[in-house]
């Protein structure tokens, strides 16, 4: 027996601006799924990395019923996920391939600034402090995000490093 297309859910982070990413609930359970098996983990690991005492939760996010929290998108992060590809698919999946793919070339200061003073509003709006080098990660991801975006997508990616931090 086939089962039923289930009803694909999207949630606007932010309605009040027209260039919203629509997030879908379904991709990004999905895409969890995929971090958790490159990073190594199961279920019952990430839920442990999190702070949970259960894989429940989990389960609902990876099945696309409950739009993950922040503290499994930290979480994630903090293990090496990029949090754009994580919650729009856009981008590579690991930080690490991020850094790989940093051109040698020196950095644009007023660029580097700006991905600077991103990471620690978003630090600061969510009163959380985050490991150098995790920090460091951090940091080179929105500062390649904002090769790729104009002036008025600092706001996407302000929201973005607040989900991560």
């Amino acid at each position: 027996m086939k089962r039923p297309e289930r009803e694909r859910r999207t949630l606007p982070p932010d309605t009040s601006t027209p260039e919203s990413v629509q997030l879908d609930v379904v991709e990004i359970g999905a895409r969890i799924k995929r971090a958790r098996a490159a990073l190594g983990l199961t279920q019952d690991a990430l839920a442990v990395l999190a702070g949970s005492p259960s894989k429940r939760g989990i389960q609902e996010n990876e099945s696309g019923n409950t739009m993950p929290g922040g503290q499994i998108i930290g979480t994630l992060v903090c293990a090496g996920v990029n949090a754009n590809w994580l919650l729009t698919g856009e981008g590579s999946m690991l930080l690490a391939e991020l850094q790989a793919a940093t051109p040698t070339a020196p950095f644009e200061t007023a660029r580097l600034q700006l991905a600077l003073e991103a990471v620690e509003e978003g630090l600061a709006a969510t009163s959380r402090t985050m490991p150098p080098d995790k920090k460091a990660e951090l940091i080179l991801a929105v500062y390649d995000l904002l090769d790729d975006v104009d002036a008025t997508s600092k706001g996407k990616i302000l929201r973005l490093v607040k989900l991560a931090a």
